[in-house]
């Protein structure tokens, strides 16, 4: 995987807006590169129409042009052996979306239910092929330009490549040769579980994936959806190379996959292309979807944990729906109306006036089988039950009186609003046909959703208000602060975060500690100077292109050795800084303060993932000016700072980066990582004592070096400029 690191995926549906919008988690950035995105060329006046129409109570509030609003139109071919394919062309996009959707999740592990193979299965799909040996896939990708991740989620695995369209074909067939021929070598394997229980570690250390599981665990009695994604530690142990093989070649038929993709691309090619890559892909008998469905809940329910966190969050989850139910875009503008955006009910009356919450939002969760209704709250732990009370009195205030035509519009417009501007590019329009096609058996089901949300009225959400939100349907979770002065509470739980140490040793390193055991986990940063602010246009980008090629080292050697004890290296540019973060297991910290000293002492850049890097960050700059919101923030800053170098984007240029030379970026790095130039920052679970000396034994060696930072001044502007 290039950019990011698959880790554990929950999906959670804020309704299902077209039909699938799916938030899921994944590896963070500082400072993230641009998406690949597309369709650029739709037209401003849409959105003008959208947010200057006169308000109307009737339906034809949001009757805009609906082929603008929903982008190309999917066309869809089954080939002999059984794979769905969706077609999206997009002429005004530089690059191809290319999206697997396998239909198959930890809810449909049949006899390793529990056990987190889907998970393990998706991680291993990256770990070589008949034709591509370990860690051949993730450079091939990169030397395309492209980016390529995945998630497994209850009910699906998804694999998804975004690639220049110049090298679609070659994508098309590094995704095929995953999905076909992945070999699950042994070695490789060990590694990856090894990762996986890394993942497994710091998600139990994570207090809003705590509080997701207790909601799915009271919930859900009986459906396969209160299980974890990631598995049980006890039945994931025991997955064998044959498990893992059985389950690949049971689930990952043609039959079982739909394959999207948009972009620059035409129909009869891709076509044409896909049927020769799969030819031999066979189809076969695959395991049914044969669950109970969970039953009605007849009581309300609660549950209540104690976690080494400052705030309690607490949930109220309501039995909901399935997407196939008729009832789902009612609870979807019933979500809107309570509880999503600065208007909402809840955030109004809950946040704003009587102030009991810290935030508090709603969201309706609509997969394949039966869902949730939820509202979810961050708040100190003596607000719990005026919260509670809170929400059940604008809960029923709406039973009875239903939705002013005021908020009935404004959700109609929120649904309206968030497909447009989630629908430019290539990977938006892939995404959101792979789940349609795979939920609701048509790929361009998004327009019928705006049409279907167009036809809700107050009645509806009345109605649907008092048929789900019931009582007898609630399940409330609440997760607390520990109490430290009770029994349960270990000692290292009952030491407080300590405060912030600062040391500055003699050349002129400063060295931030600070002691916190309320997780047995730890953070390294080293940070400097630098970024877009020391850039010219001539070398703009050269910080996130270092940052990135600082830390893949030896070809990637660093992050193997991060990777393989669960830890996260990466490193960031931003406008003012650069610099590396490792986060981990803090009884590994010793290992990552010995890769911060690797990286800082002996850094190696290795020429080839220079060339590959260089061309995935023009790829990222090529999708950036295709996005209107992107391409208007960067005339913004350029029309604002004529002079200053915060008029210069942090990726740079398509002409910076092929100026940049290998040679550059070793001259730039000595030129000021310079301990007079630095910060090192070590937090978390560790000795204070014992840390500070390891610091100053490894660090105080560095040489104090004279250096000059570029200072810029703007000039005051004289008069109003505008650039259209």
């Amino acid at each position: 995987m290039v950019k990011k690191k698959s880790v554990f995926f929950v999906v959670f549906f804020v309704g299902i807006f077209f039909a699938g919008c799916v938030l899921f988690a994944s590896g963070v950035n500082a400072e993230p590169k641009a998406t690949p995105w597309a369709d650029s060329a739709r037209p401003v006046q849409t959105a003008q129409e959208l947010f200057s129409q006169e308000k109307k109570k009737a339906n034809p509030s949001t009757q805009v042009d609906r082929q603008k609003q929903s982008g190309p139109t999917p066309i869809k071919h089954v080939l002999e052996n059984g794979l769905t394919l969706i077609v999206n062309e997009m002429p005004s996009s530089s690059t191809v979306a290319l999206y697997a959707y396998v239909k198959t999740g930890s809810a449909v592990e049949g006899k390793y239910l529990g056990s987190g193979i889907s998970h393990f299965v998706e991680h291993m799909l990256f770990k070589g092929t008949k034709r591509r040996g370990p860690g051949q896939i993730s450079q091939e990708v990169r030397s395309l330009g492209g980016l390529i991740n995945a998630s497994t989620s209850f009910d699906y695995t998804i694999y998804t490549l975004d690639v220049p369209s110049e090298t679609f074909e070659k994508g098309l067939d590094i995704l095929g040769d995953m999905l076909m021929n992945s070999q699950f070598d042994s070695e490789q394997l060990e590694k990856e579980r090894a990762v996986i229980f890394g993942e497994m570690r710091l998600h139990d250390d994570n207090p809003d994936r705590k509080l997701s599981e207790m909601i799915y665990e009271n919930v859900y009695l009986r459906h396969p959806y209160r299980h974890p994604v990631i598995g049980y530690k006890n039945l994931f142990e025991q997955i064998s190379r044959e498990d893992l093989l059985e389950y690949y070649h049971s689930r990952y038929i043609p039959n079982n996959i739909v394959l999207s993709i948009a972009g620059h691309i035409k129909d009869a090619q891709v076509l044409k292309k896909a049927q020769a890559i799969f030819k031999d892909f066979k189809s076969a008998a695959y395991p049914d979807r044969n669950f109970q469905p969970e039953p009605d809940q007849i009581a309300l329910r609660r549950a209540q944990e104690e976690y080494p966190t400052d705030q309690t969050r607490m949930s109220l989850a309501y039995q909901g729906v399935s997407v196939l139910n008729q009832d789902v875009v009612a609870l979807d503008v019933l979500a809107m109306v309570l509880g999503q955006g600065e208007s909402s009910r809840l955030v109004q009356e809950v946040y704003k006036k009587k102030g009991l919450v810290h935030s508090i939002s709603t969201g309706n969760f609509t997969p394949i089988d039966q869902g949730l209704f939820e509202i979810e709250t961050l708040l100190d732990e003596e607000n719990i039950e005026p919260t509670i009370t809170a929400i059940k009195e604008q809960i029923l205030i709406l039973q009875k009186q239903g939705v002013r035509p005021q908020e009935l519009e404004r959700a109609k417009r929120q649904v309206l609003s968030e497909h447009v501007l989630g629908y430019q590019t290539s990977s938006d329009v892939a995404y959101d046909a792979a789940i349609n096609e795979a939920y609701l058996g048509d790929a361009d089901f998004s327009k019928k959703y705006l049409e279907l949300v167009d036809q809700i009225n107050s009645e509806d959400v009345k109605r649907v208000a008092n048929r789900y939100l019931q009582d007898r349907h609630l399940s409330i979770v609440i997760l607390k602060p520990k109490n430290e002065s009770g029994p349960t509470v270990s000692s290292t739980q009952e030491q407080p975060a300590g405060e912030i140490e600062k040391i500055t040793l003699d050349n002129g390193l400063v060295v931030l500690l600070r002691e916190n055991h309320t997780f047995p986990s730890a953070a390294v940063n080293v940070i400097m100077n630098g970024g877009t602010r020391q850039e010219t246009e001539a070398n703009n980008g050269i910080f996130e292109l270092l940052s990135d090629v600082w830390i893949k080292g030896a070809a990637g050697e660093l992050l193997k050795k991060a990777e393989l004890k669960g830890a996260a290296l990466r490193g960031f540019s931003g406008k003012n800084s650069f610099g590396v973060t490792v986060n981990l297991l803090s009884q590994d910290l010793s290992f990552g303060i010995d890769l911060v000293e690797q990286l800082i002492k002996n850094p190696v850049f290795d020429q080839k993932e220079f060339m590959d890097l260089k061309d995935s960050i023009k790829s990222s700059i090529h999708a950036r000016d295709d996005n209107i919101m992107a391409f208007t923030g960067m005339n913004l800053k350029q029309t604002l700072f004529k002079t200053h170098p915060f008029r210069l984007e942090i990726l740079g240029t398509e002409e910076s980066i092929n100026k940049i030379r290998y040679e550059d970026l070793s001259a730039m790095l000595r030129q000021l990582c310079l301990p007079n130039n630095m910060v090192i920052s070590v937090f978390g679970d560790f000795n204070q004592e014992a840390v500070r000396d390891t610091l100053k034994k490894k660090f105080s060696t560095l040489v104090k070096k004279e250096f000059t930072l570029a200072e810029m001044k703007e000039p005051p502007l004289s008069e109003p400029r505008e650039k259209f």
